[in-house]
């Protein structure tokens, strides 16, 4: 296995969360007890049914990784 989710617990925040690996990251650290912010770009009704798909606490933000004050304000 290349990431141990065992044993972990906090929060990530998963940047691309929309997409199909974003999207499989978000619930393996749910399914390991994570709460998770999710973020997109365009995507929002999909973060939107992520968030309330997982079985932890999550949260969606609009995040435009190229914009750094966005970044910052973000983490």
């Amino acid at each position: 296995m290349l990431l141990d989710f065992s044993n972990r617990a906090g929060a990530a925040l998963i940047v691309g969360a929309t997409g199909g690996i974003g999207t499989a990251i978000a619930h393996r650290f749910a399914a390991a007890g994570s709460a998770v912010a999710l973020t997109y770009r365009r995507d929002a009704s999909g973060a939107e049914a992520l968030a309330a798909a997982v079985p932890t606490a999550a949260r969606a933000w609009h995040l435009d990784v190229t914009d750094a004050q966005a970044c910052a304000a973000t983490v």
